[in-house]
């Protein structure tokens, strides 16, 4: 470990201790035995279209316990905000970290105790002082964790297929970091307001001139107290950010606009400030913030657009991203996606009697297991596209009992850093460049082959493809996090040495499809693209910084492996001598898949150098039946 990484992981320890002790005279509230003497709150029935909203209730003790008023309200179909009297309730709505359980703190609702998460408890004892000053947010409030009775499933699958409408329709989003870090978090609140200036006449384009005073040390504090918060990190905060009319930030006692801190984070990243530097076990585990601010910018804007959003592109671009219910994986990204529809528990019965090769349609259904919801979502990607794309998402190892084609959406970051699939990237780069940045290199290996596939029950995948080759010798993976450093290197002379002989004596001998097996283990190291996505042009590339990048970013979590044929690849690391290369109808990519018995499992996607592109198709080879399992 680096001298730098020792005093950033030192700083980050103090920043969390200093939060953790934190707690200002407002938040100091006891909770009076009458509190835990009241009965239990229990939430009445909401008819079909109704959710509940939250009022404080005004003249209470500001140094007392919480008290709020709960009441059902209708959410109408044109998404006006209406009581059963039809009186128009503006309300906020709140986006905060659930925490995973620990204490608990009773607060009065109508009259009746109710417990909330000590982290839900300290944001409304913030937002009570809030509103009690701020004349512009309305009084009403929804808040999931209250609003929704989190004990019945089938009003939690209602209510989330409310979701979009619910955050859409609010005036204003909140959205609660959590608590103040002494002596820091003010000084960044400060930094955002002063320094980071945005002009509403050029589409919030920031003030250049004041954010080149932002110093490296505002940056730095900035990355460490503000974008490494748990909030980043949670799922249903991509739709609920991108669905905002408006937002406001708090954290502790602080406020600012939403759009500022997007655009510090966003910029952060451009200019390459301290504020995107990372521990290594931050790496390891892929909590790296500031991209995370760059793809909520992205739908947000999106969804001004109408620029359309694949449901894998939200999958694939938020992965590292946390859900305390594994189907929240799926079901917090849905009504963002505009290339799959969902549907209600009102509709269970009819989904129910479809075939999985009729299925079209996620049902949002909190009664299905967790392994059931991801099932179904490749049924229906499969059926909406024709197309087994989800399938490079697979990792062999995986948390939850699954068929080897179906990808766990709880552990997808761990299995490599870059997926080869077309699926679209986010750039950190501001939408106005969006014409300057490069053209991605889009493999499509399967092209020529008309996609063949069905499903058998609920666990197999009959597809037609072309068992082409099988991998002869395998170099070690390379599965280090960090960035670039001897473990790499270490790894790529390895491969080398696998590929091109000891001394390199088989450098200017011809590769299988042209050119030398030099040029083709260059070429094949980073998957024949630039850092940035381009086709690689052969050698018009030296090994600088971007070509280093470019090689990290493809060899991480995979392994270099020889074809029978001989051939040059890179595919997963669990895969080994024997596995098949396989060109599948259907995905633009190549499979390892391993015989077991009279069926096949997905081992993982692999790029194979001179079949990217439809060759082993235009080889008029055999095609053959695999049953996934």
């Amino acid at each position: 470990m680096s001298d730098s990484d020792v005093e950033l992981e030192g700083f980050l320890a103090f920043i969390e201790s200093s939060r953790n002790v934190q707690r200002s005279p407002h938040t100091m509230v006891p909770t009076p035995d009458c509190v835990e003497k009241l009965p239990v709150f229990i939430h009445q029935p909401l008819q079909d279209g109704d959710f509940r909203l939250l009022d404080f209730i005004q003249g209470s003790d500001e140094a007392g316990p919480i008290q709020l008023q709960i009441r059902n309200c209708r959410l109408e179909d044109d998404e006006r905000r209406h009581t059963p009297d039809d009186t128009v309730r503006p309300y906020s709505a709140l986006s905060y970290v659930w925490g995973n359980g620990g204490k608990n703190t009773p607060i009065i609702m109508n009259g009746c105790s109710f417990s909330v998460t000590e982290d839900l408890h300290f944001a409304l004892l913030y937002l009570r002082n809030l509103y009690a000053t701020n004349t512009v947010l309305p009084r009403s409030l929804w808040i999931d964790a209250i609003c929704i009775d989190q004990h019945n499933n089938n009003e939690k699958s209602i209510q989330v297929a409310l979701m979009r409408s619910i955050y859409r329709s609010a005036d204003h989003v909140v959205v609660w970091l959590g608590m103040a870090t002494p002596g820091i978090t003010e000084e960044v609140f400060s930094m955002l307001e002063n320094s980071i200036v945005l002009n509403p006449a050029r589409h919030d384009a920031i003030d250049d001139v004041l954010l080149k005073r932002v110093t490296e040390n505002e940056w730095f504090i900035f990355g460490a107290d503000i974008m490494r918060r748990p909030w980043w990190r949670r799922m249903w905060v991509i739709q609920e950010i991108a669905l905002a009319k408006h937002a406001l930030v708090m954290c502790g006692p602080y406020v600012t606009e939403w759009k500022k801190l997007e655009a510090a984070g966003v910029w952060a990243q451009i200019l390459e400030t301290p504020a995107y530097v990372h521990t290594n076990a931050e790496i390891a585990r892929g909590d790296v913030f500031l991209p995370n601010v760059r793809f909520k910018r992205a739908y947000r804007m999106n969804l001004q657009v109408q620029r359309p959003i694949p449901i894998l592109e939200l999958l694939l671009n938020n992965a590292p991203c946390k859900a305390t219910d594994a189907r929240d994986m799926v079901f917090s990204l849905i009504w963002l996606a505009t290339d799959v529809e969902a549907i209600g528990v009102q509709d269970r019965e009819q989904y129910n009697g479809l075939s999985v090769n009729e299925k079209r349609q996620v049902l949002l259904d909190y009664d299905r297991s967790p392994e059931q919801v991801y099932i179904d979502l490749v049924h229906v990607l499969a059926n909406t596209h024709n197309s087994l794309d989800i399938l490079s998402f697979n990792g062999y190892v995986k948390d939850l009992t699954l068929p080897s084609w179906v990808p766990d959406w709880t552990c997808v970051w761990k299995t490599t850093v870059y997926i080869l699939a077309p699926v679209e990237h986010v750039h950190p780069a501001p939408a106005e460049f969006a014409n300057q940045l490069p053209t991605r290199y889009r493999y499509n290996a399967s092209v020529g082959l008309d996609p063949d596939f069905s499903f058998v029950g609920n666990d197999k995948l009959h597809v037609s493809g072309i068992d082409f080759d099988t991998i002869q010798t395998i170099g070690q993976p390379f599965l280090d996090s960090n960035p670039p450093g001897e473990v790499f290197y270490q790894a790529l002379l390895a491969w080398k040495t696998l590929a091109l002989g000891e001394s390199s004596e088989h450098a200017a001998e011809a590769y299988i499809s042209g050119g030398t097996k030099a040029v083709a283990f260059q070429r094949c190291i980073t998957a024949d693209q630039t850092r940035y996505g381009e086709r690689v042009v052969p050698g018009a590339q030296a090994f600088d910084h971007d070509a280093e990048r470019a090689v990290y970013l493809r060899i991480g979590k995979r392994a270099f492996f020889l074809t029978q044929k001989g051939y040059f690849g890179i595919g997963p690391p669990y895969a080994r001598q024997g596995d098949h290369v396989c060109v599948l109808s259907g995905c633009k990519v190549p499979f390892v898949l391993r015989k077991v018995g009279q069926e096949w499992e997905v081992v993982g996607e692999c790029f194979v150098l001179g079949v990217m592109d439809g060759e082993v198709v235009q080889m008029g080879l055999e095609r053959s039946k695999f049953v996934l399992r």
